[in-house]
Parts: structure tokens; sequence; C-alpha cells
């Protein structure tokens, strides 16, 4: 299946506004631009029922994207995250660049059938199937992008793609402190 890039209409319950508003908080309140998206994006896979989400971090020309903080629900995918460093990502192809220049969530329920998923063998040393690739947007700028993939694909992360792109979105200021400058 190849992957979905859409806006999505999408409503918030009150329980994730609630959420949101929580997370704003922890992210808020965390001592380093690293911590803080660590924190957001451990509470935002937890929510979310994600295994694995990893920030990733714009050069400071914009073209390439660095991995930058994660969190995984086991050491298990460490092996993912080890494939995310030693993988350089090549402007405007991919998942990542996908949800980076069109500022929109990139759905892919099949790395297996995803061709240019550039981390695929670590992706399946670490059980990891799908997920979800959103920008993080702040503003008329894109300060990044934050992946949230799961072992099991899922339908629902189609319909979730507004949430997750509104969550990540909490993450942005913390993205511009730890971005480096040209």
């Amino acid at each position: 299946m190849a992957p979905e890039s859409h806006f999505f209409d999408f409503v918030l319950s009150e329980k994730d506004y609630r959420f949101l508003d929580a997370l704003a908080g922890a992210v808020a309140s965390a001592g380093t631009p690293d911590l803080a998206i660590a924190t957001g994006l451990r509470e935002i896979c937890i929510y979310g029922h994600w295994d694995f989400g990893q920030a990733w971090i714009p050069d400071a020309t914009e073209q390439r994207l660095d991995p930058g903080p994660y969190w995984m629900a086991d050491s298990r995918m460490q092996t993912y995250r080890d494939a995310s460093i030693s993988s350089p990502t090549k402007y405007g192809i991919g998942l990542l660049w996908g949800a980076f220049l069109n500022r929109r969530p990139v759905i892919c329920l099949d790395f297996a059938s995803e061709m240019t998923f550039r981390r695929k063998e670590g992706a399946e040393a670490a059980g990891l199937r799908g997920g979800i690739f959103v920008p993080i947007v702040e503003g008329p700028q894109t300060r990044g992008v934050a992946e949230f993939l799961s072992r099991a694909p899922r339908a629902e992360d189609a319909r979730r793609g507004g949430f997750a792109m509104t969550a990540a979105g909490k993450l942005a200021s913390a993205a511009v402190a730890r971005r480096p400058r040209a």
C-alpha cells in the first residue's frame, strides 16, 4: 500500500483537548529543547498508542533532516534508531520530506511496500511495520518532522493524522531552539 498524503478533516475530542493542554505544559516545563521534544514524543506515543516516536530537525540550510530526540516503547527498537542515525536523508525524497515540504501528514501503513523508505531494514528488525509522519509546524514555518511508528499497520492512523499534527505542533518552539544556525 502506497503512502497517503492528504489534508485531514478531523475533530478533536474533549479528551484530546485535555491531553493537548497537559502536553503543552509538560513540554514548556522541560529543562532543555531536547528534553522538551523527548517528553513530548513520549507523551504523544503513549496517548496515541504508537511504539516509537522520533523528531527530525532540518540542518541550517534545510537540505538535510537529522534525527533528533526520540522515544521507544522497548529497547528492541534501538535498531531502528541506529538505522535513522546512519541513513542520511536525501532532499525531497521519502516520507519525511513529503511531510516536511507539503506541510501535511504522510501515512504509510506498510513499510515493506514503500519504495522510498530508506530505513526499512531497521524498521523490520525493530518490528515496526507502519506509521505516520507529520510536519512540526509553527505559523508559516515547518520546524521539523515527527514520526510515530507502530508494530502493526493501523487504519486508525489515517484518521489520526490531524491529531498527530496538532500534538507535534506543541514541539515547534523546542525544535527551533535545537536547530543549528546558518
